[in-house]
Formats: structure tokens, sequence, C-alpha cells
């Protein structure tokens, strides 16, 4: 049993039977990997959906002085703005310009965030590089 909710039950007020709550936490030692594992899975589904699936790693230089969260809002804002650029380009076709994603962000053990990005459409390389600099 879940050791955050001790003790904490639903009862059906049809049966009366009780029924155990769990906190449903990534942090929780039982209920995370559950959570997770449904998470991969749901995933997987959707990325299955997908005719092609691209991969594109961004990341972003990171000063000493900068705290993890700062970091991240910057990166953020670059990943707004490089997806405004993507869908303002006209030198895209529409299904490019309109294109899913799904992103992970992940620390570096020097604490730089990057971000990791599954895309539906191929983006060509120069559009991107030259939006990064």
């Amino acid at each position: 049993m879940c050791n955050r909710l001790k003790n904490y039950y639903a009862v059906n007020v049809d049966t009366a039977q009780a029924q155990e709550i769990h906190c449903k936490a990534y942090h929780c030692q039982e209920c995370g990997p559950k959570k997770a594992y449904k998470l991969q899975q749901a995933l997987q589904k959707y990325l299955e959906s997908w005719s092609q699936i691209r991969f594109w790693t961004f990341t972003l230089a990171k000063s000493d002085q900068e705290d993890v969260l700062t970091h991240y809002k910057k990166l953020s804002e670059c990943w707004r703005r490089f997806c405004t650029y993507i869908r303002r380009n006209k030198g895209l076709k529409e299904r490019q310009r309109n294109f899913k994603y799904i992103k992970v962000v992940e620390q570096h053990k020097s604490g730089a965030l990057h971000l990791h990005v599954f895309v539906t459409d191929y983006l060509p390389y120069e559009v991107v590089q030259n939006r990064s600099e």
C-alpha cells in the first residue's frame, strides 16, 4: 500500500466496499513506477499513430550563476520562439509548419538543461540551424 495515504479509503455507497486510496505521485515509491509505466504506454500509443517520427535535441548554455528554474524558463522561451518561427515560416509546407511534438526536459550532471523533442514532420536542418543562431 502507498505510504503517503495510509488508512485512507473510498467507500462505494452502493456496495459499502472500501477501496484503498493511493497518492499517485511520481516520487512515491509505490505509485511512481505505476504512473510512469502508464505514461510510457500512452506516449508509445500516441507515437505509433504518427507516420514518421523525427528526433531533435536542443541545448542552451547555462551560466554558473543561473539556477535551474531560470535556465528552464529561458529554455522554454526559446522553444516557444522556435515554434513561432517555424509556424510563420512561409518557406515550409503547411504540414511542416503545423507539426506536432512531444518534448522532454533533461538535466545534465553539469546542471544545464536540454530538450529531447519528437516531431511528426521533417524540418530542414538549415531552417532549424538558422533560427537557433
